[in-house]
């Protein structure tokens, strides 16, 4: 069995002791790759380090974080625009809209997601889409780019079975994490009419970590928790759910 984590950010403080220890679970755990999306010009240089450090298993990710879109906001793109010829990222993101935090910069929230959806499409490379307490406003920008060319995964998504269909109806892909083993969270119960086509696994390390693990650190190697409880919805072996999970995220990433 082969897992694709599509989102975790193990370049965070709370890993950077421990990368072998960190790697040697991953293996023991079948999660071959890691997709690290980057949240803002601070998290690039310890990005890279793990990315050059691990080259065939993490992937990193070029994008402003909407919860880190300030004043300042269009002078940071500009400097994040520039590292994109500098090494390849597999995508843009993470970015998006979050109407949870802070709504003092709604519109330059917006104006950010623009900018970075018109690099995706530019690169060919998919957008990791962040949104929370936003749906409406997100995936309307995204059908309105959505032209053929445009791919996307809706991180963390935690919506109803009909926004589901809206997303994986444009395209776009549904990234599930821990809370699917929430059991009032109602994702579980969502999940069993997502589109399997359209469907990848991620972590979001070091937050939300799965049953039975909640209130303790989050990391790559418990992905086989949300597979396993993904499985369950679908009613199929968990190495079938790996197997569609993991084709459906090389696919997104294109990656081997």
């Amino acid at each position: 069995m082969n897992l694709i984590d599509t989102h975790a950010h193990l370049f965070h403080e709370d890993f950077q002791n421990e990368w072998p220890e960190l790697i040697a679970r991953l293996n023991t755990a079948n999660v071959s790759q890691v997709v690290l999306p980057n949240i803002d010009l601070s998290t690039v240089p310890i990005m890279n380090k793990l990315a050059d450090e691990y080259p065939e298993m993490m992937l990193p990710t070029l994008g402003l974080h909407p919860c880190h879109v300030f004043e300042s906001f269009m002078k940071d793109l500009s400097s994040l625009e520039s590292m994109l010829v500098d090494r390849k990222f597999i995508g843009i993101g993470e970015c998006g809209l979050d109407y949870f935090h802070d709504l003092t910069f709604i519109e330059e929230q917006k104006q950010a997601l623009e900018i970075q959806i018109s690099w995706a499409k530019n690169l060919s490379i998919p957008i990791i889409i962040h949104c929370r307490n936003a749906f409406d406003d997100a995936i309307t920008m995204m059908e309105k780019h959505q032209d053929g060319t445009l791919k996307a995964v809706f991180h963390c998504f935690t919506g109803t079975a009909d926004e589901a269909k809206r997303v994986t109806g444009s395209g776009f892909y549904l990234g599930i994490g821990g809370v699917i083993t929430y059991p009032k969270a109602g994702l579980f119960e969502a999940a069993a009419h997502f589109d399997k086509n359209y469907v990848v696994l991620e972590t979001d390390s070091p937050y939300l970590p799965p049953v039975p693990f909640r209130g303790k650190r989050n990391e790559s190697s418990y992905l086989t928790y949300i597979n396993s409880k993904l499985a369950t919805s679908w009613q199929i072996p968990d190495a079938e759910s790996a197997s569609i999970t993991t084709r459906n995220a090389q696919k997104l990433f294109s990656i081997n």
